[in-house]
């Protein structure tokens, strides 16, 4: 790891009074606004800063990180403040800049104060918890969805203070508040439900495949065509014999091609991951299940088409049919059903497929696998040698979120329901193994994104519960994260106190 560089540079004798009378007669907030005088020079950034220290006797102290000292840059003769110069020559305005007796401290450009705000959304005629609804700053690219009693939590920078906090749900009119009235914590949302009149549904029908094929000409224009990094939050956990034994939760940046990837496919950097295990032996699953960060980028399914949203395609595997209008975003939606055809062979989904009205974007997909062809499908990647893991069910959520013109993808959801027996046993019981991965986007950015170097990727398709550690509920600081259910919250009370106990035991 790279230290610390510092620019010792010895100052020409000629300047060294000059230097020892300013530093002498200044005080270290107003030298920093002293004009010096630099001629007109060209080289590198690490050439030129030691200009700075030859004039005005400062060494100057950074991290070779912060600064890249081999880049060519040229300056034009004239007056310019020491902090000018240095911002100038290093290309970054947003450098802060402090003086340390004889050296000014060059450090990163301070992140704005942040923000908490946490709430619960609730229906506003039964009173129960919405989950999964989408939360985010009106005008920006923060956000994220409430869990499944829920609750939400999100992390804004303190500039938002004016903003608005705007929650919706398919089939609910969105909520719009103020940020300056959220002075209570943990206040409650009430979205209250948009019903469509049957009127308004028959007069609207419309042939699903007609929609579906508007949505596949309008791909491009509704979906990023540029590069862009999502900052997201991740989580993955396994129930088996209905209790936690694993739990996974992690922060990746994700870069994204866009909708036409060509030959790059998305990549992604973790940037922060924290796991806890207690499994015995006896309880290990000894299989590992299809999920993963791999299996969420797999549901980008504008970016990624299954053949389901296909419908002309010369086998056709889906039956299709109008089904409903609700509202999104305060915005009619299309409800398509969708099942597998007679004659399918490679399609075993059935779910509901929510369009745009006016733009004809796919806003939300809910499917599962139909259970005539669950045996089918591929959802163990590896057996155990004395289990035997036979799916039961499957579904998945798939929803986008509005930013700008374009759709990008807000939460993506996956349950998967396994019966497990020990081979060669004809007697055992059958406990229940049920497995999910959940992944928000918390923040989207279309500035600069580009692929991540070689050595800062990690595999997609990783299983990140294969090492256990300790859990640390203060672990993610001021991320955006999916709060954690009320049943999730104890199981990992009940999991710490374990772990403490086998601790205790092995130190005695």
């Amino acid at each position: 790891m790279k230290t610390l560089r510092i620019l010792f540079l010895i100052a020409q004798l000629a300047y060294l009074p000059m230097a020892s009378q300013c530093l002498a007669q200044s005080s270290p907030s107003k030298e920093l606004t002293r004009s010096i005088h630099l001629p007109s020079t060209q080289g590198s950034i690490y050439q030129l800063l030691q200009k700075i220290t030859e004039i005005t006797g400062y060494n100057l102290i950074y991290d070779s990180n912060l600064i890249d000292n081999e880049k060519e840059v040229r300056i034009n003769e004239g007056l310019r403040s020491i902090a000018g110069a240095i911002h100038e020559i290093t290309g970054n305005k947003r450098l802060q800049l402090s003086v340390q007796q004889d050296y000014i401290l060059i450090t990163p450009p301070k992140r704005p104060p942040f923000r908490n705000i946490t709430g619960t959304l609730l229906d506003a005629e039964t009173g129960h918890p919405i989950p999964y609804g989408t939360v985010y700053i009106q005008g920006s690219s923060w956000g994220t969805v409430s869990n499944q009693d829920g609750k939400f939590h999100i992390h804004i920078p303190d500039t938002m203070q004016t903003f608005q906090l705007v929650c919706s749900h398919i089939g609910y009119h969105k909520q719009e508040t103020d940020l300056t009235s959220l002075t209570r914590n943990d206040p409650v949302i009430l979205l209250t439900p948009n019903i469509v009149s049957l009127h308004e549904i028959i007069v609207s029908m419309r042939n699903p495949i007609t929609l579906l094929n508007g949505m596949h000409e309008r791909r491009e224009k509704n979906y990023p065509d540029r590069p862009s990094y999502l900052t997201t939050f991740y989580r993955e956990g396994t129930h088996y014999k209905k209790k936690l034994t694993d739990l996974t939760e992690g922060i990746f940046k994700i870069y994204k091609p866009g909708v036409n990837p060509g030959y790059i496919s998305d990549q992604v950097k973790q940037l922060k991951n924290n796991r806890l295990s207690f499994r015995s032996e006896e309880d290990s699953l000894i299989a590992k299940i299809s999920g993963g960060i791999g299996s969420c980028l797999t549901l980008d399914i504008m970016q990624h088409l299954p053949i389901f949203l296909y419908p002309e395609s010369s086998n056709i595997e889906c039956t299709f049919f109008f089904s409903d209008i609700t509202w999104m975003e305060d915005r009619c939606t299309y409800v398509i059903h969708f099942r597998p055809s007679k004659h399918a062979k490679e399609n075993f989904y059935r779910g509901e497929i929510y369009l745009d009205a006016e733009t004809l974007a796919l806003v939300q997909i809910c499917f599962r696998i139909h259970p005539d062809h669950i045996k089918k499908a591929t959802l163990v990647k590896e057996q155990g040698k004395y289990l035997k893991i036979s799916p039961l069910s499957a579904e998945y959520t798939l929803s986008y979120r509005q930013w700008g013109d374009r759709y990008y993808v807000n939460h993506v959801r996956g349950d998967l329901n396994f019966k497990v027996k020990k081979k060669k046993s004809w007697f055992s019981r059958s406990p229940l193994l049920h497995t999910w991965f959940e992944m928000a986007t918390c923040h989207i950015d279309t500035t600069n994104a580009k692929p991540f170097p070689r050595n800062e990727q990690i595999r997609p398709n990783s299983i990140f519960m294969e090492t256990p550690l300790d859990y640390d509920p203060s672990f993610w600081q001021n991320f955006n994260i999916i709060p954690r259910e009320k049943d999730l919250k104890e199981s990992i009370k009940q999991l710490q106190e374990q772990l403490r106990k086998a601790r205790q035991t092995t130190n005695e």
